[in-house]
């Protein structure tokens, strides 16, 4: 139940509107952003709320006009190092109602033909390549959004929650919110 340790590795090009236009048919636009740490002293924050991240995911939603992430996000790439932490990330993103991660994951409701899938790449639980795994989240979520995830694609993806973590029990977290355009 963690995600094994891998190499790897990717690149994104970031390029103005005009410059990616030129450069696909299928740009995949930023339209929120923002990254929240948290102290490091675990006695002072509530591991399973992940203050933090829930306010990481605001200001990206508040940014991309996203107003009910569980109905405006077609899927999310978040990044777990222990299955623990899906229902808790999700649930603290607002992808999933408080305390139900085992519905969830009974229901198959974040499964790839789900409600909202998480994590349809697999996410980190097929590597971890220390320091590339966010951006190979990024990566699959780009993927999806362009429809070029093969066997992990989801149906109609038009806007995606990319998210990060990094630290000693998540306290560093970064939401990015993708689409394919005129979702706002």
């Amino acid at each position: 139940e963690v995600a094994p340790y891998a190499d790897g590795g990717g690149v994104v090009l970031l390029a103005s509107e005009e410059k990616a236009k030129k450069l696909t048919k299928k740009p995949v636009w930023i339209d929120g952003f923002a990254s929240i740490e948290d102290t490091y002293w675990i006695g002072e924050r509530d591991l399973v709320k992940l203050d933090g991240l829930r306010e990481a995911g605001k200001r990206a939603y508040k940014m991309a006009g996203i107003k009910n992430p569980e109905k405006e996000i077609s899927f999310a790439e978040i990044q777990t190092f222990f299955a623990s932490e899906e229902p808790i990330i999700a649930e603290a993103l607002g992808l999933f109602d408080e305390g139900s991660g085992a519905e969830v994951i009974e229901k198959g409701l974040s499964e790839i033909n789900g409600k909202l899938p998480v994590n349809p790449s697999g996410g980190s639980f097929g590597g971890n390549p220390m320091g590339g795994t966010s951006l190979l989240g990024l990566i699959n979520a780009v993927k999806q959004l362009r429809g070029e995830a093969d066997d992990f694609q989801v149906k109609n993806p038009k806007r995606a929650l990319v998210h990060a973590q990094d630290g000693v029990c998540a306290q560093q977290n970064t939401v990015m919110i993708l689409s394919t355009g005129g979702e706002k």
